[in-house]
């Protein structure tokens, strides 16, 4: 690659997406959580064998199964992107009509309110659960839009051939799949970017994930001897609703 086509990434932590299931009992018959070996080259807070298709679009996910919350994320806009970009001395595609490409899309809650604001600007979204995508394009036949499409497809099977693209949006995905996608992410930011296109990849990282990180390293804990997405939601937010319930409720800092 040459320096020019160098994707350039706004860095920082992020939660990843929140899932809302009702809540229920945490034990159901007062025995300790289990434990489960985490996958070979997996890094604790990372990943886990909860996700053993994440390329292999032919393959139901639990995505399907328990369907993130699919919304907009404003730091996402071409818009800042492109400022950003301009501070660093890049010459950033016209934003009005430009090409974007989001990997991880979802439902296309966040690529179809940007395909709104820029009628003139071409969209394409990816995605590995099936659910999703479909929940998606029913909303964007619902809009009538004609500048977005959303395919159903790993981020693994993004090749240079279906850019060039001015923009790529990669939220709330890197931390959460296995190194082979992580990869794969980058890979598709390096061959798809125009010359001065820009990379928007999210990630977590410390310290600002350590709170959250330790948090959820308790839910997974106690989540992995239940079978099911939506079994272990349930019962790692009746862990949270145990953990709140046994807090003091003076105020020992008064």
């Amino acid at each position: 690659q040459s320096p020019d086509r160098e994707p350039q990434r706004a860095q920082g932590s992020e939660p990843s997406r929140s899932k809302k299931p009702s809540t229920g009992r945490w034990y159901r018959d007062g025995s300790p959580p289990g434990r489960r070996r985490r996958p070979a080259g997996v890094a604790p807070g990372g990943p886990t064998d909860e996700h053993p298709h994440m390329t292999d679009a032919s393959s139901h996910t639990s995505y399907d199964d328990l369907p993130y919350d699919s919304w907009a994320f404003p730091e996402t806009h071409p818009d800042p992107l492109a400022a950003l970009a301009r501070l660093f001395g890049l010459r950033t595609p016209p934003v009005a009509t430009s090409r974007v490409l989001e990997l991880g899309c979802a439902a296309g809650g966040n690529l179809i309110s940007l395909a709104v604001a820029l009628p003139e600007a071409t969209f394409v979204g990816v995605d590995l659960s099936r659910v999703q995508v479909e929940q998606g394009r029913a909303e964007i036949a619902a809009l009538g839009l004609t500048n977005i499409r959303l395919d159903h497809r790993s981020i693994a099977d993004v090749t240079a051939d279906d850019g060039p693209f001015d923009y790529v949006i990669c939220h709330g995905v890197y931390s959460w799949v296995p190194p082979e996608v992580q990869r794969a992410i980058l890979r598709v930011c390096a061959e798809t970017l125009t010359p001065h296109g820009v990379a928007y990849v999210s990630y977590n990282t410390l310290p600002g994930w350590h709170l959250r990180a330790g948090v959820r390293e308790m839910m997974t804990f106690h989540a992995r001897r239940f079978e099911g997405p939506t079994e272990r939601v349930t019962q790692a937010r009746a862990l949270l609703d145990f953990l709140i319930s046994a807090l003091p409720t003076e105020n020992f800092g008064a």
